[in-house]
């Protein structure tokens, strides 16, 4: 899939890029063609080395590039990827939980469409009639088990099908699908980070305090 870009306005100021503002659309590798008419806006400020060190965090790229080849290989070669997937997790000893074998029986989708982001919530239901629910605003954001937290932001919520990832955009009713739930980076996990996702939350009518996935699910300890 290529992105598109059209700039309609950048503004520069004293070597610091400020703001852009671009109406954007998407297209993908075949001859159908995937237009959305929205905003995007993008802020970046130059940083010396020591806040750049302070506020990344370091192997994402290793890390992702990791989960994808595994997630590449394991579909090419006919193997199951949930099973590939979570076997090369813990060869990094990465904790993660899972709601397994689940079937999406209920999509919200976002109703807004003037470029702002909107509310949306997915329902995935098991063999055992267990319900998962998730709510995201672009990002799943808050999920429960029988109206129960299940896991909540900073902490990752994550979709896997038998054919590998999907997004909010793709996930639809029907789909076979894996939750995988995973700790945030103990640098999303402070104080400040935290007292934030929780008003994020609170916007969204979520009033919880956060709990650690890994509190969340102590039998996986």
């Amino acid at each position: 899939m290529v992105l598109e870009i059209n700039f309609s306005d950048q503004n520069i100021i004293k070597g610091h890029l400020n703001q852009v503002i671009w109406d954007f659309g998407f297209t993908n590798d075949n001859r159908n063609r995937i237009v959305v008419g929205s905003l995007g806006g993008l802020a970046t400020y130059q940083m010396p080395g020591s806040t750049v060190v302070g506020a990344t965090i370091g192997q994402t790229l290793s890390y992702s590039y990791g989960v994808g080849r595994v997630i590449r290989e394991a579909i090419a070669q006919k193997k199951n990827v949930l099973n590939e997937l979570l076997k090369y997790l813990d060869t990094l000893a990465v904790w993660h939980c899972e709601f397994l074998d689940g079937k999406v029986i209920q999509k919200k989708d976002p109703s807004n469409t003037n470029g702002s982001l909107d509310l949306g919530t997915v329902q995935i239901q098991n063999e055992q009639g267990d319900i998962l629910e998730i709510v995201y605003e672009n990002e799943n954001l808050y999920a429960t088990l029988n109206d129960e937290t299940w896991a909540m932001a900073p902490d990752l919520i994550s979709y896997l099908t038998p054919n590998g990832p999907v997004s909010n955009v793709e996930i639809a009713v029907g789909m076979e699908v894996t939750i995988v739930g995973m700790p945030a980076n103990n640098k999303l996990r402070s104080k400040t980070m935290i007292k934030r996702f929780e008003e994020v939350l609170s916007e969204l009518d979520i009033h919880k305090s956060y709990i650690s996935i890994e509190k969340l699910h102590p039998s996986k300890l």
